[in-house]
């Protein structure tokens, strides 16, 4: 199920800084590798 905000998404306040965005999106792709998780990613 798709999110609508990306900061909730990627569990941020919309105050996050470019390197927290950053580090939280690197994180959700390990968690989740497109290639072996495409619906999640």
């Amino acid at each position: 199920m798709p999110l609508d905000d990306p900061y909730q998404a990627l569990e941020l306040t919309p105050g996050a800084t470019d390197e927290e965005i950053r580090a939280a999106y690197l994180r959700k792709i390990k968690e989740h590798p497109p290639e072996r998780d495409p619906a999640e990613f």
